[in-house]
């Protein structure tokens, strides 16, 4: 392929990968002005800027909307899952590398020290040890 070629795919690409950003976050700014307005402006023109941004929306969202405690468990949850979910996965990769699969090359066997020092690292020092022996 000509640098033409090359510099067309290359441009092609770039305008895709911009309007499918575009896509993404205009959603994200939209959301952003609109909950600046209050709900007469909202009613009669969606797609205008607010004339006097309020700030409104978001006490009454904590208040009537209760969603302080929403944000709280989402954040517990989160916090909650996400450590367990490495850990699960941690350890799920060091049993995959113990593994001798077919048609894989015989290696010189086990695990070497720093996966094994992570995964005894990340899971609390004793969750995830694993013994691994070598087969003649």
């Amino acid at each position: 392929m000509n640098k033409l070629g090359v510099r067309l795919v290359g441009t092609v690409t770039n305008a895709l990968v911009m309007l499918f950003s575009l896509s993404a976050i205009f959603p994200l700014i939209w959301m952003g002005y609109t909950s600046l307005k209050t709900n007469k402006e909202f009613s009669l023109n969606i797609v205008n800027l607010p004339t006097k941004p309020v700030l409104d929306n978001y006490v009454s969202a904590f208040d009537v909307g209760d969603l302080s405690s929403a944000l709280f468990s989402s954040s517990f949850n989160a916090v909650i899952s996400v450590p367990l979910i490495v850990l699960f996965f941690l350890c799920y990769r060091l049993f995959l590398l113990a593994l001798q699969f077919q048609g894989e090359a015989a290696s010189d066997g086990g695990i070497d020290a720093w996966h094994a020092d992570s995964c005894a690292f990340a899971a609390g020092a004793a969750v995830c040890t694993i013994e691994y022996a070598r087969h003649a």
